[in-house]
């Protein structure tokens, strides 16, 4: 999903990158208007932070005629407010921002990115040079899509999509690699001898066939319950019921 939303082949709506002070998205945004700049677009880019020659290095080779760069320095409620306006006007393809979550208020991040209709947020990869970006996307119909994909950046600004499954397989192996039956001073495995002396074993409360069979199959005649008095039990035969007497 990130290179489907890099090559613009559903463009429209705003992307919004979500980036932290350990895990910078800046020059993920700059992936972005390099691909832009090479489809022959029109590229606005509206700076709060950095200068214009910070944001122009690493776009070499590149013609940079079509890159307009404003400098902007007003208050949030302004920035939503024009960013749903060229949102809604259609007059701007695809609106693209860099937030920086830990400079914000929640509530100052949380209005920005109900905009979104693409949610980028990073958090750092299992490698030094990598990242792991958390795609959120709403598409017109309402669905929301969801994504987790790692990758990479090279030096001309270029993505590489890293392979999640390589990584869970070295993690799988790993583990495998630790037994934790090592260090215990009984045995939890037996040999075939036991597993056949096991299974022949009959527990007390297990039946045997002819056990079964004698009663499951009594023969023929009504059931009878006999009772045979102990020495012990208190049984008048003039009067057997009085025990129930109160």
């Amino acid at each position: 999903m990130l290179l489907e939303l890099l090559q613009g082949s559903d463009s429209g709506g705003i992307l919004l990158i979500k980036d932290r002070a350990h895990c910078s998205g800046r020059n993920l945004l700059k992936s972005f208007i390099k691909a832009a700049l090479h489809k022959e677009e029109e590229v606005h880019v509206l700076l709060f932070e950095v200068s214009d020659q910070e944001l122009k290095s690493g776009l070499k080779d590149i013609t940079l005629q079509r890159l307009h760069i404003h400098n902007m320095h007003i208050c949030t409620t302004y920035v939503c407010t024009t960013l749903h306006q060229l949102n809604k006007g259609g007059t701007v393809k695809t609106i693209m921002g860099l937030l920086h979550v830990d400079m914000h208020q929640k509530g100052t991040v949380g209005s920005v990115c109900h905009l979104a209709t693409s949610l980028i947020s990073l958090a750092p990869g299992n490698r030094s040079d990598s990242c792991v970006a958390k795609i959120t996307k709403r598409t017109k119909s309402g669905k929301v899509l969801q994504e987790e994909q790692p990758f990479c950046i090279n030096e001309d600004l270029s993505i590489i999509v890293l392979n999640k499954s390589s990584n869970m397989e070295q993690t799988v192996q790993e583990e495998h690699q630790i037994d934790p039956t090592v260090n215990l001073t009984f045995n939890l495995r037996l040999s075939d001898k036991e597993r056949e002396a096991k299974e022949k074993l009959l527990l007390p409360y297990m039946f045997s066939k002819d056990k079964k069979t004698a009663l499951l199959y009594s023969g023929s005649g009504s059931g009878r319950i006999l009772y045979e008095p102990d020495a012990n039990d208190d049984y008048d035969q003039e009067d057997p019921d009085d025990d129930l007497d109160f």
